[in-house]
């Protein structure tokens, strides 16, 4: 048989090509960065493909040098070592530079490889069973043994690499060989599930195009996934046929088995490239679209006319006493809107709120998203967007636009309204009225999407829960009658089974309110859970960080006559620094869940609340 001979200028141009694409793929990710600072910029959030593309940079810049030590290393090796030694001096600095490079970029190519593989896997957690399933301890705990396992890995390697490479061939070969076995595994896991995934109903999902786009995405990862398992099964037989082969083998085939190293790499790395400049292209473009949407919007409303929702200004003295008043956040009136028609689905009485008791105040998920989505699809409501602006809509304006006119003279809730005979609070929902209906809508959703939570749960939210009219409806309950009747100590005396959620929203600190204190110190006096609930689009984790230093209940208002008997019963049982500290407690675990969300949007190109 004829024995496979080395060509030294196919090995020296296959050397330089390798090199050449090297700095193409150094310039790709650049570009990609470049895109990723734009899309931080615009988002302002923090990126989480960022390190993988920097790593993958530094991979391939480290990968150059490498490349060019080793083309004049080649000709060289088949020389006894005493003779080059003597004659080429420079021999030896260039064999151990090489020596100390190419574990540092087989390092980076590893630490690149795992650290998208491990965001992944928890937003792919997250679709399928909620926030839950994505604090799972295992992917901490894996997480923080990668990073240990490397910084060991990469000090003793290059330490090894830098002294002796005899040594080297002896350890490091096997180590990476291992290494890159158990990657080549955990990604060959990881594209099975993807696959799986791609081809599963996600049940909780009511938009089609939303649902199609992360199939997609699963896909695609599943595709990516599957060529690095093949490239790294690849480089595992390089690693594993280094160990002690320099000795046995002619260095003709030690070329080829490093051109086997190359080729993978070289495929690998633009895959993986590729694949995060489709997903940042991607944000981008969902970005701009949702931009021009907004402009869409901003547009019509700043083209109504008289005939539109908002009427005039000049009106005839009747004609005002049909519309209603548009107040601001210190409840000045600002303008005025003509009255929501009425849904003709919503029912026109019903048994009376005196008639139910308070732990059966309760309405479900789905029909709380019913009624706010009728709210948002009127005139009504675009005509207070005009005024205020979407975002600054609050709960007092629902409750005046809506609410009060569509219960008046029932004696009903709405709640009350949807169901006669409703079942006992499974969920109580603590909020501010001068939280923006928007956001609200969006985390109320985010229960479902995120938490996992049934759209039949029946919760209690007092804007919806209560008869607010207080018009001496028979049947009906005044505010205070309602209040008198202990209804928050109630509802949390049944200790709910789906605890309690604090609504979170960018424009109003929900506990400058008092009353939202109170049902803290409830729910801490009766020992439920309590979590913290939000719009993933509309919070940045620096926002989030500075609502948890900046905790102060103590601050907190509300009316004179109940902010006395309020503080007295919360230093009665404990104080305000107490609550205070539950209050940085579940927030700091809402920042962790706020976190995953952003990181699912990331990674999938589509918000957790479609889901």
């Amino acid at each position: 048989m004829t024995p496979i001979r080395f060509s030294l200028p196919l090995f020296v141009t296959f050397c330089i090509a390798s090199a050449v694409w090297s700095s193409l793929m150094l310039l790709y990710s650049i570009h990609i960065l470049r895109a990723d600072f734009v899309l931080q910029r615009t988002r302002r959030i923090e990126s989480k493909t960022r390190a993988p593309i920097v790593s993958m940079g530094l991979c391939q810049l480290m990968n150059i040098p490498t490349i060019i030590l080793f083309i004049f290393q080649g000709p060289f090796e088949n020389i006894p070592f005493k003779t080059h030694s003597s004659t080429y001096p420079w021999y030896d600095r260039a064999k151990k530079a090489h020596g100390i490079l190419w574990p540092l970029v087989a390092g980076l190519l590893i630490f690149t490889m795992v650290s998208l593989a491990i965001p992944s896997i928890e937003a792919m957690q997250l679709a399928k069973g909620g926030i839950k399933t994505s604090r799972s301890s295992w992917i901490t705990t894996l997480r923080i043994a990668f990073r240990f396992v490397y910084a060991i890995i990469a000090i003793i390697s290059i330490s090894i690499a830098a002294s002796d490479s005899d040594l080297q061939l002896k350890i490091l070969n096997p180590v990476y060989a291992s290494i890159v076995s158990l990657l080549a595994i955990f990604y060959g896991s990881l594209s099975y599930k993807f696959s799986v995934f791609s081809k599963s109903e996600i049940i909780r999902m009511d938009n089609s195009q939303q649902q199609k786009r992360i199939r997609h995405r699963s896909l695609e990862i599943h595709h990516a996934t599957l060529v690095y398992t093949v490239c790294l099964v690849i480089m595992v037989v390089f690693f594993g046929t280094q160990q002690n082969a320099m000795p046995r083998w002619s260095f003709d085939i030690m070329m080829y088995l490093w051109i086997m190293f190359i080729v993978p790499f070289a495929v690998l790395s633009f895959i993986f490239l590729r694949d995060i400049h489709v997903l940042t292209s991607r944000c981008l473009d969902a970005l701009n679209e949702e931009k021009s949407i907004q402009a869409l919007v901003i547009a019509q409303n700043t083209t109504l006319g008289p005939s539109d929702s908002c009427p005039e200004e000049v009106i005839t003295l009747d004609a005002e006493k049909e519309l209603i008043d548009i107040k601001n956040g210190d409840r000045e009136i600002i303008g005025k809107a003509s009255p929501a028609p009425r849904p003709l689905w919503l029912p026109d009485g019903g048994i009376g709120q005196a008639a139910v008791p308070p732990k059966c105040w309760s309405i479900t998920i789905e029909n709380w998203l019913r009624f706010t989505r009728a709210c948002i699809a009127t005139e009504t409501w675009a005509c207070i967007a005009k005024v205020k602006g979407e975002n600054e809509i609050t709960m007092y304006d629902i409750n005046t636009h809506f609410i009060k006119p569509w219960t008046k003279g029932t004696g009903c809730s709405v709640a009350m309204l949807f169901d006669e005979n409703p079942s006992e609070i499974e969920l109580m929902i603590s909020h501010a009225w001068g939280g923006s209906v928007k956001e609200t809508l969006l985390s109320i959703e985010s229960l479902v999407s995120l938490y996992y939570l049934p759209k039949d749960a029946r919760m209690f939210f007092c804007t919806l829960c209560m008869y607010q009219p207080e018009d001496g409806a028979q049947g009906g309950l005044s505010i205070q009658e309602q209040l008198d009747l202990g209804s928050f100590a109630k509802i949390i005396e049944l200790k709910p089974k789906y605890g309690m959620y604090v609504i979170h929203t960018t424009c109003y600190e929900v506990y400058k309110r008092l009353w939202c204190v109170h049902e803290v110190d409830e729910g801490v006096l009766a020992g439920i859970e309590i979590h913290g609930a939000f719009d993933s689009g509309s919070w940045t984790l620096e926002e989030f960080d500075s609502i948890i230093q900046d905790v102060q209940t103590s601050k907190s208002e509300c009316q004179p006559q109940d902010k006395v008997m309020l503080t007295k019963q919360i230093e009665t049982r404990g104080g305000f620094t107490r609550l205070d500290a539950t209050i940085v407690n579940f927030r700091q675990q809402a920042r962790k869940d706020l976190e995953s969300a952003l990181q699912f949007e990331q990674l999938f190109g589509t918000s957790i609340t479609s889901v």
